[in-house]
């Protein structure tokens, strides 16, 4: 299943710092997404949810944890559900490029790096 979507099951950094996970390649000192060598624009916000659950393929990441992740600065304050509408932004933006969902939805959970299961 990882397969199919350029993916493997363990995340790397390289020397630079970049963050890889199969074809994806998460640039952190410049916010920057490459799926197969093309980059995928996307906001700060929808970067760093991206870099969390890449970290960590498979592991289910509360809305909560996100929100940190996101937030860090204004966590307490942020509402959580905004994580869905930023998930959902994200998921229409990475199935545009990779062509098969990677992001599950764990039903009063959260949510994982995990391509089609």
């Amino acid at each position: 299943l990882y397969g199919k979507a350029g993916l493997a099951n363990s995340s790397r950094e390289t020397g630079s710092g970049d963050l890889v996970q199969g074809d994806f390649r998460l640039e952190p000192k410049t916010y920057r997404t490459f799926f197969k060598q093309k980059e995928i624009v996307m906001p700060p916000i929808e970067f760093k949810l991206l870099r969390s659950l890449l970290a960590r393929p498979g592991k289910v990441f509360s809305r909560e944890e996100l929100v940190a992740a996101a937030w860090p600065e204004h966590a307490a304050a942020t509402d959580v559900r905004g994580v869905d509408v930023h998930i959902a932004r994200l998921r229409k933006r990475l199935r545009a490029c990779v062509g098969s969902e990677v992001i599950r939805t764990v039903r009063s959970a959260g949510y994982a790096f995990a391509p089609e299961w």
